[in-house]
């Protein structure tokens, strides 16, 4: 099975998983990611964000409420349907697009950060996409990944998730049990700085028995010199 029918598959399955996405990953502390966002981005302005895999708006309308010009791409419609939605009834000015994260439909050096929240796991070419997205990102600019993360598990706690042996065995990132092939996949695509960050205080008190921890992979695109 190629690519692009791996890919159809896994956007019809979060179309059909769309009408409860939030109701089952609504565990996060709004407060605490606001914060945890800030700090991963680093000082400055206001800046161009492109949301990966923005499902239904988690982390593009978070960054367009503290002030950002934000644009989210999903390929499952009815989790874009709903980002939008969301970004209406706040008020926010958000872009959203349908698309893949393998053939992103911009020019190059143009996004401060390429940002996604629960994306790097269900990546079909893992190495062959994060070169692809070093592309769009300025110079000096970061690419940063939030995953829930267990040493000896991976991002998915050794569990198959779509249920189809073809599409399970393509996301190959899905069970990698050392972070420390998550930052080599980031140094292999030129990016610099590369760190895993434990993110203790995304999760509230009363879920974190059982689930794994938050962390965030980031990497930035060097200046030319």
């Amino acid at each position: 099975m190629g690519t692009k029918e791996i890919e159809a598959k896994i956007g019809s399955f979060w179309d059909d998983y769309a009408h409860k996405f939030d109701a089952e990953h609504n565990t996060e502390d709004p407060a605490a990611w606001a914060e945890a966002f800030k700090g991963c981005l680093g000082a400055g302005g206001p800046s161009t964000i492109l949301d990966l895999g923005t499902g239904t708006g988690f982390l593009a309308n978070m960054a367009a409420a503290m002030g950002h010009f934000c644009l989210g791409l999903d390929i499952a419609d009815r989790m874009l349907g709903i980002a939008v939605e969301k970004s209406r009834a706040l008020g926010l000015r958000v872009v959203y697009l349908k698309g893949s994260v393998l053939d992103l439909p911009f020019p190059g050096d143009v996004f401060d950060y390429v940002v996604n929240a629960r994306l790097l796991w269900t990546l079909v070419e893992p190495r062959k996409t994060i070169a692809h997205w070093v592309r769009f990102v300025r110079p000096g600019g970061r690419i940063v990944c939030f995953n829930r993360f267990r040493d000896g598990l991976g991002m998915c706690g050794g569990k198959d998730v779509y249920g189809d042996e073809s599409v399970d065995g393509a996301v190959t990132l899905a069970h990698v049990p050392s972070s420390a092939e998550l930052v080599g996949l980031f140094e292999g695509a030129g990016l610099t700085d590369v760190s895993f960050r434990l993110l203790p205080d995304l999760t509230k008190a009363e879920h974190r028995e059982g689930l794994d921890s938050w962390h965030a992979l980031i990497g930035t695109k060097p200046r030319a010199r």
